[in-house]
């Protein structure tokens, strides 16, 4: 499997300053223009970790697809394919009221598939909800918008992403607790460290430190894509 991370001129993550008052201040992720594509091929989960924390200590970005051509320093505008197939999956969360990783998977039907956590960058900065992304390999590809679907689908029928479904600001629209548009091929997924300064990193320090990109082996390495979600593709 091909794995695409980004580079830019500045590194790709957040920042967190505790301020003379007590509050803490954030930075949004920098809006950089011109990219420089890394590409890895991967063949197992403890690859795919190892890579993703080098890649994070380097301050680079994870591209959800595949860029059609090599990028130096260049916009990555056009360069990849809404309809690519993928072998992998994200599930983007940010802030569900669900305890652990462990209790999201079991509650989307996973319970024995093995996965790779990576804290975001603002979990446990300022509460205890789940925040982070969730990595699993498929057994074969399946096309970007047919996954779409199925996220959409999960966020209706699991109870708990279907209570902390709520309106935009505008109203105009659905915010979905499990992020949809993480299985596009063009999302950027940010892994590197926050970086802090006035407070302390909440997954701690040296070696008693939280690892913020972690394996979880479980009874299988690959997930099975649901039939049914093809099946009710096709009928369309």
């Amino acid at each position: 499997m091909k794995f695409t991370f980004l580079s830019a001129a500045m590194p790709l993550t957040k920042s967190y300053t505790k301020l003379p008052d007590g509050t803490i201040s954030k930075s949004s992720y920098p809006h950089a223009y011109e990219f420089t594509s890394h590409v890895e091929e991967i063949t197992s989960l403890q690859q795919l970790t190892d890579k993703l924390i080098a890649h994070a200590e380097l301050g680079h970005c994870l591209l959800k697809g595949n860029t059609s051509k090599p990028l130096v320093k260049e916009s990555r505008a056009g360069s990849t394919t809404t309809q690519d197939p993928t072998n992998w999956l994200c599930f983007d969360i940010d802030g569900l009221e669900i305890p652990t990783v462990e209790d999201f998977m079991t509650d989307i039907g996973l319970p024995d598939v093995s996965y790779i956590v990576q804290w975001s960058a603002s979990y446990k900065v300022n509460d205890d909800k789940l925040r982070c992304h969730v990595f699993v390999i498929m057994h074969k590809a399946i096309s970007a918008p047919l996954v779409k679907q199925w996220l959409m689908s999960l966020n209706h029928s699991v109870h708990r992403l279907r209570d902390g479904m709520t309106l935009t600001k505008t109203g105009n629209s659905l915010s979905w607790p499990l992020d949809i548009t993480a299985c596009q091929n063009d999302k950027l997924l940010y892994i590197a460290p926050p970086v802090f300064k006035g407070l302390k990193n909440p997954l701690g320090t040296g070696a008693k430190a939280q690892p913020r990109i972690q394996l979880i082996k479980k009874k299988t390495d690959l997930f099975n894509f649901p039939a049914t979600v093809n099946a009710g593709k096709n009928q369309d």
